[in-house]
């Protein structure tokens, strides 16, 4: 949807209770002005925005039943609220903006920086002539003046990385946090890496410090005073721990942040003497070029569903004023008056966040007819080189793989460090040291989510071990054509082990083992912080990775190196068979650790990847499967790893 701009200025006439309002841009042209209005007093404020019902704030629940006002009353209110701003020539130019742009008109209303107009309920506009509330029916967006000179974009940042705060403080009413959790997840699937960070502060700093954040999302308890407005975090026992603006904007306002989502109470008012009191006016002060808010308490059922239908309206490509306008009309139609509490708060001249559209035209045509005759006359050459050059290789006798495979890389192409186990011509990749961030807050077996550092490097397979790898060591027979380069399966945990110590054996200057779990994810993910090392969602696993669902039709078990490798350069880290890794299992703590390799015994081991028949859930970077080591099963295999000393 392409909006057209009706932006209104509205600022303070010298130090009185009197304002005026002037049309900064609007198809109907600018300029027109309401030389003066006078907007309801702090305590007429306060009778609109209680108006809007909601319970969020102080020990009360989300989920208690609202008692809002009729929507007639609202409407009084509203149109009171419209009377006193859309009159004289901005009204005209009102009524012909709204013709000329029929229904694609967004309403900017650019504030001067006066607490006073801050604390305005403007989402509750009623024009008389639509008998609608402005905001149900267009994007109704405030706009603030800070002392940055170049706001950021929202667009052009590639796949979303979220960070949600999840917070419940013990002395609190309990939340729904899993059910606004699952929204989440539920409206982008695998297309963006979605993780959760405890609510401690200094978590919360940690996390932004460490990695770069798209959205912010906090999901708690929220209030405000006259000093301002603070949010309730937790201490380290899990009880509350109010944080005032200030801090929140030292540490929330983090220069990757384009946008903050504050699912909670008075997260978008300020106080009564400070314009930037309110947490969404300090974030925006440190830059942050949009925040959605609420302006009064809000129920846990409508907090709920305003966030399903704001990150539904985003996964789908909408801009976010757009987003907001469709979590609007899902308010308007199940609760009473709380459609009208979220606010945004938008710093950027469009609200697309997804991608960035490349507005430029294309280049006219050369009008030089020796210029085209050149391009072309080129063009002839170079299709002449091609041909010749393909006459002159097709004599050339050609080595190739049977028809439909693709030919493995061998030990020829090891770094030094990695050199093949003798007779083997194994191919390795030699991985460097790194941090990143293990697990999954999606996925119940790999979260909570932790930073991990690999201080060492070492060389780990560029492909599972083979049947004819496998035979070779054991002294078997060797496999069929057909065979000899499909991955070893039907792999018990003591026969990988036993493997191992054979290699080892022939070659004790290089010790070989199985990766540890840390290890094996950090290859796998490649530097991606997404669910995938190739940033796409599971409906393009099937072009990277031989992991199909059962009954599909895709259970064959493919040669090894026969789908595209990952940043790392290895392949197979999805499907095919189940990789074995070293680590007995255990839950994750949620810890930072260094160079981990689990508990020292425990009962089952854990198994990474997924395999051909596995399905594509646990074909992914973080998912764990646990299974007693005495299992044979067929998806079972291995790859091994070679120290580096």
């Amino acid at each position: 949807m392409e909006y057209l701009e009706f932006e209104l200025e509205i600022e303070r006439v010298g130090k009185g209770k009197k304002y005026r309002a002037r049309v900064r841009k609007a198809p109907a042209g600018r300029g027109a002005r309401t030389r003066s209005l006078v907007l309801p007093s702090l305590e007429e404020l306060e009778e609109l925005r209680s108006s809007l019902g909601g319970v969020r704030s102080g020990g009360a629940s989300r989920n208690l039943r609202i008692d809002g006002p009729s929507e007639d009353s609202s409407a009084d209110l509203g149109l009171r609220l419209f009377l006193s701003v859309f009159k004289e020539e901005v009204l005209e130019s009102w009524r012909r903006s709204l013709f000329q742009a029929q229904s694609r008109l967004r309403l900017r209303l650019s504030l001067d920086n006066d607490p006073h107009l801050l604390r305005v309920p403007w989402e509750l506009l009623f024009d008389p002539e639509l008998k609608e509330f402005i905001a149900t029916t267009m994007p109704v967006v405030r706009t603030l003046d800070v002392p940055i000179a170049h706001p950021r974009a929202l667009a052009g940042l590639g796949p979303l990385r979220i960070l949600t705060i999840l917070s419940g403080p013990s002395d609190y009413a309990t939340l729904d946090t899993p059910q606004e959790w699952s929204g989440l997840d539920r409206a982008f699937g695998d297309s963006v890496e979605l993780r959760s960070v405890p609510p401690l502060l200094d978590k919360i700093d940690q996390a932004l410090q460490t990695a770069e954040w798209h959205v912010l999302h906090f999901v708690g308890h929220g209030s405000s005073d006259t000093e301002g407005g603070f949010l309730i975090l937790e201490n380290g026992q899990r009880s509350s721990r109010p944080i005032d603006h200030l801090r929140l904007s030292k540490f929330l306002g983090h220069p990757s942040l384009r946008l903050v989502v504050l699912n909670a109470c008075y997260g978008g008012l300020p106080g009564s003497s400070d314009p930037f009191s309110g947490v969404a006016q300090a974030l925006l002060r440190k830059g942050i070029p949009a925040v959605v808010a609420m302006q009064q308490p809000v129920s846990d059922r409508a907090a709920i569903a305003l966030a399903e239908e704001l990150y539904d309206g985003i996964a789908k490509g909408l801009p976010l004023d757009a987003a907001l306008l469709k979590a609007r009309a899902r308010l308007y139609r199940d609760f009473d008056a709380e459609w009208a509490i979220p606010v945004l708060y938008l710093n950027a001249p469009s609200g697309e966040i997804l991608a960035e559209k490349d507005q430029s035209p294309p280049p006219p045509p050369s009008s030089d007819p020796w210029r085209r005759i050149a391009l072309i006359t080129s063009g002839l050459l170079l299709i002449g080189w091609i041909a010749w050059m393909s006459l002159r290789t097709s004599s050339s006798p050609k080595l190739e793989p049977p028809p439909g495979r693709k030919p493995l890389q061998g030990a020829e192409k090891n770094p030094p460090e990695c050199p093949s186990p003798p007779g083997l011509n194994m191919a390795f990749v030699k991985i460097d040291p790194g941090t990143f961030i293990m697990g999954d807050e999606g996925m119940k077996e790999s979260r909570p989510t932790h930073r991990v550092t690999i201080t060492r490097p070492f060389c780990i397979g560029r492909y599972e071990v083979t049947q004819e790898q496998l035979a070779y060591v054991s002294g078997s027979p060797q496999p069929s054509e057909e065979e000899r380069y499909r991955p070893a399966h039907g792999i018990k945990y003591d026969a990988a082990q036993d493997f191992i110590r054979m290699l080892n054996e022939s070659d004790p200057a290089h010790p070989y083992r199985l990766a540890t779990e840390a290890e094996w994810e950090y290859v796998a993910r490649g530097k991606s912080r997404m669910r995938y090392s190739f940033l796409g969602n599971s409906k393009n696993l099937v072009r990277y990775a031989n992991c199909g669902e059962p009954g599909d039709g895709s259970e064959v078990l493919s040669w090894v190196g026969q789908y595209p490798p990952n940043p790392s350069g290895t392949y197979d880290m999805y499907g095919n068979v189940f990789e074995w890794v070293f680590d007995w299992y255990s839950p994750y703590t949620g810890e930072d650790a260094k160079d981990p390799a689990g508990p020292s015994q425990g009962e089952k081991r854990i198994r990474r990847g997924g395999s051909w028949k596995s399905g594509a859930k646990a074909c992914t970077s973080a998912a764990r499967s646990d299974v007693l080591p005495n299992r044979g099963d067929q998806e079972n295999g291995f790859r091994i790893v070679r120290e580096i000393r």
